[in-house]
């Protein structure tokens, strides 16, 4: 499929130490351009990293409901910047998409004027490698701290529904989960995720019976559940997750899952929109979901399947609804390979002390397991939770990582590197000190095993300052 083998080019084009295509500032009075310059920089530094570049920029303009091209035109520079006379007389449409049709291995960035039209618009691109590339745009965007958090997971709440292709609904949702996990302030994380799991919600009950959007909503909405965790109030939103979750466990594998009851009686209110601009517009839909929790909310067509009832139970497992009793019954239901897996990293999810204590215990013997055991423990282990039960195991981290490196095969000591890396730590900043305590400690340690580590801490750095831009109000 030649959209997936582009789409795949222009994703890792963006993760490494390319360049970056920025977008041309076009000055118009009217529906014309009047002026337009482009230019490229270092996309980690900002700094000038000259190179020639060959993309192809289209104007994406409305035809009906849909975005389509109206016009494009290929363009080589290889300067700093360089003026864009072909834009000039042209009329400025919608987006202005450089890299059209994905010629050029370099992340692309959007102006503002485009891009404030992608937070609202993007799912009515008709082409899928376009709509692909500027999602891109905005997922760098957000990335590299040039969009608020808020304002990326209100295009994203925006897009739930809308969008069909099942290469882009699984990215979207790893960034938005990502935003969600690492990027969204503490103060605000409430209001983010209950807003985005009403407008899941309120997707999955619109959904076409049988789809893939429909199986991928309902997993996102589970997803979502498992991580209200660590909300500190309860919502209407809140409660449909966790009812939903409980649905699908008492709905056998096979069978149809038909309705949504709302959950967590005395749990009500309104869910908190997505970010600040969700509050009008499309972003109402954030809310909209989780208004039906005061009854049920019937849908048709997914079928309950082994993966589903185990993202439910894992849900609930870290909400503290489900026990290991739970985990064994549905092992037992599940005795495949997958289905042990699954086992192994609900019962490390427990949010239980003792619990964390036996799976830390197995995970310093992991050259006892195999590769794939081992990461659905460090799944578990490090799920969400009401309360800091690992925060004691940050030190243990930094003494062990020698011992990781030099006492496993490579692929396990990966697993362990990356995987325990403290992320999670309620001290952010602390984790970021002893990281650089460790390094400086440590200089002649395995260049791989330095690597790695110097990975994890510039993707919490990245964390910190993210975090630092944002506002409170939601």
């Amino acid at each position: 499929d030649n959209f997936d083998a582009a789409t795949g080019a222009a994703h890792e084009a963006g993760s490494g130490a390319s360049g970056s295509v920025e977008p041309p500032r076009r000055r118009s009075g009217s529906e014309k351009i009047t002026s337009a310059t482009i230019a490229q920089a270092d996309s980690a530094e900002g700094t000038a990293l000259l190179r020639p570049h060959t993309i192809e920029i289209a104007t994406l303009g409305r035809s009906g409901r849909s975005i389509v091209p109206l016009d494009s035109f290929r363009f080589e520079f290889s300067t700093e910047s360089a003026d864009v006379e072909q834009l000039i007389g042209r009329s400025a449409g919608v987006i202005t998409l450089l890299n059209f049709n994905d010629l050029d291995y370099a992340r692309v960035r959007l102006d503002p004027e485009s891009t404030e039209a992608a937070v609202t618009s993007a799912s009515r691109i008709k082409d899928p490698l376009s709509r692909a590339l500027v999602w891109s745009a905005l997922d760098n965007a957000v990335r590299d701290g040039l969009m608020p958090v808020q304002k990326y997971l209100t295009a994203y709440a925006r897009s739930l529904g809308k969008e069909s292709h099942a290469g882009i609904m699984a990215g979207l949702s790893q960034t938005a989960l990502t935003c969600i996990d690492q990027w969204v302030a503490d103060r605000n994380f409430d209001a983010a995720i209950m807003g985005l799991l009403g407008a899941a919600l309120d997707a999955l009950a619109a959904a076409k019976a049988g789809s893939d959007a429909q199986l991928h909503l309902a997993n996102l909405v589970l997803a979502l559940t498992s991580r209200t965790a660590r909300c500190a109030a309860g919502s209407s939103a809140v409660a449909m997750g966790r009812g939903f979750a409980s649905q699908v466990l008492a709905v056998p594998v096979g069978e149809e899952i038909d309705r949504m009851y709302a959950g967590a009686p005395g749990q009500s209110g309104q869910a908190g929109s997505v970010g600040q601009s969700a509050e009008t517009s499309g972003g109402t839909r954030a809310s909209r979901g989780a208004d039906h929790s005061t009854a049920t909310l019937p849908f048709r067509g997914l079928i309950n399947d082994h993966a589903l009832r185990w993202n439910a139970l894992t849900a609930l497992v870290s909400l503290g609804w489900a026990d290991q009793t739970d985990i064994a019954r549905e092992n037992h239901s599940d005795p495949s390979s997958s289905g042990r897996l699954r086992a192994e990293t609900a019962s490390a999810a427990l949010p239980l002390p003792i619990v964390k204590i036996r799976a830390w215990e197995a995970i310093r013997e992991a050259g006892a397991l195999s590769n794939d055991v081992l990461s659905a423990i460090i799944a578990g282990f490090i799920a969400p939770s009401a309360m800091p039960l690992i925060e004691e195991y940050v030190d243990e981290y930094f003494d062990g990582l020698l011992g990781f490196w030099m006492d496993n095969s490579i692929e396990i000591a990966r697993r362990l590197v990356l995987g325990l890396y403290p992320r999670w730590s309620v001290d952010e900043e602390a984790v970021v000190e002893k990281t650089d305590a460790w390094l400086a400690a440590n200089v002649d340690a395995p260049a791989a095993l330095r690597r790695l580590v110097i990975e994890r801490r510039d993707d919490l750095a990245r964390a910190i300052f993210l975090k630092s831009t944002q506002s409170s109000r939601h």
